[in-house]
């Protein structure tokens, strides 16, 4: 809502995490007949919603938001290379989505997951 300065109108709040929120959200905006949405998340969260949303039946266009900036060009030489907390947050940010995709590949590829799933809507 406040990078689109829009209301949203509808809101899924009863999910735990991105899978259940992509069923969710398909139960409800299924009952309305709408099938193409705007998929709005974090620029870093992206590839996995992307991934729970298309084992739905909706059809997203991403619309990322909250890109990282790359805060490293003010280094030069070796001091580009040292250990750096914002590097860190990078590379924490990474490997958080990096093991998130991989688990939900191996715990919410199939439909009897997702219809499981869209019980709890």
């Amino acid at each position: 809502e406040q990078s689109f300065a829009t209301e949203a109108k509808w809101k899924e709040a009863r999910s735990d995490n991105t899978f259940e929120n992509a069923v969710c959200s398909e139960f409800i905006l299924g009952g309305q007949q709408i099938r193409n949405v705007f998929l709005v998340t974090h620029a870093s969260h992206m590839p996995r919603a992307v991934f729970a949303f298309d084992l739905t039946k909706l059809q997203v266009t991403p619309a990322p938001t909250g890109f990282q900036r790359d805060s490293f060009k003010s280094t030069t030489g070796l001091e580009r290379w040292l250990p750096s907390a914002g590097a860190l947050a990078v590379s924490r940010t990474a490997l958080h989505e990096w093991l998130g995709k991989l688990y939900y590949r191996f715990n919410y590829g199939s439909d009897d997951l997702v219809r499981t799933a869209a019980v709890s809507c």
